[in-house]
């Protein structure tokens, strides 16, 4: 199992800057992992308000299978009004 989920923004394609991830993220970063260890974790997962939208991501089957190892997973991608970001989540 996963024992703590962590999320790395590593880019964006908005002309503005923000993360979708919170300044204090242990919370935010705790559901995630209780998601990733959850009997339905391939559903979208929503990431915290910014600027006046928000991001989901959903993972596969085999991306929890990889975290849930305590695997990381790169370049996931959510898109949202118009823009992208792109993350890296890791599990220990």
């Amino acid at each position: 199992m996963c024992q703590s989920a962590t999320l790395t923004h590593t880019s964006t394609t908005s002309g503005t800057f923000h993360t979708h991830i919170p300044a204090n993220p242990a919370t935010y970063f705790m559901t995630f992992t209780n998601r990733i260890n959850s009997g339905n974790p391939t559903m979208s997962i929503d990431l915290p308000m910014d600027l006046g939208h928000f991001h989901t991501i959903t993972l596969t089957s085999n991306e929890v299978t990889t975290l849930r190892a305590g695997g990381t997973v790169t370049g996931k991608v959510s898109s949202s009004t118009g823009h992208t970001h792109t993350y890296t989540i890791s599990c220990a």
